[in-house]
């Protein structure tokens, strides 16, 4: 018996345990979805009285930054706050922003549906769905999301107006 075999031999039932207790303690690896950073209340209050209230993480600081930086021509609409509050809430955006990974693509100006993550993850979504009246953008993500107002895009959670629940 070779040397590794006596130390397991010896204290394996050791190893066993730390091994248990680390994988206990260790931080469990959760889906995208869960993975959403909470929203602060201005965010919700402010954003959310327009449109859902999108997660932070979906757009890199950058883009969070140029989005912020001209609230005057917020996607066509004038969104302008006091300087105090787009600065708290740029802070916020940028502190809970994605990374390359989930932002890359967003375009110029940034949208979350342009980036790769996005495109991926409604790869399956029918077209026509998107050109459903009760849908309209992909941007409308309550539509089918049916917890987003709450931060909620569990896959279990989808209901695609004209098509049902989402089914993997």
């Amino acid at each position: 018996m070779n040397a590794i075999g006596r130390l397991y031999r010896r204290y394996g039932h050791l190893f066993t345990a730390a091994l248990c207790v680390a994988l206990i303690a260790a931080p469990v690896v959760v889906s995208a979805d869960d993975k959403m950073a909470p929203l602060s209340p201005l965010y919700r209050q402010e954003c959310g009285s327009c449109h859902v209230p999108f997660p932070p993480s979906l757009l890199s600081a950058e883009d969070w930054r140029k989005v912020m930086g001209d609230l005057a021509h917020h996607y066509g609409d004038d969104a302008s706050l006091s300087p105090q509050t787009a600065q708290e809430l740029t802070d916020f955006l940028v502190q809970h922003a994605g990374d390359a990974r989930r932002t890359q693509g967003a375009g110029d100006p940034p949208r979350i549906t342009q980036t790769r993550w996005f495109q991926k993850e409604h790869d399956e979504v029918p077209a026509a769905a998107w050109r459903d009246p009760r849908v309209k953008s992909p941007a409308n993500c309550g539509a089918c999301h049916k917890r987003a107002e709450e931060g909620s895009y569990r896959e279990r959670e989808i209901d695609i107006p004209g098509y049902g629940p989402y089914k993997d």
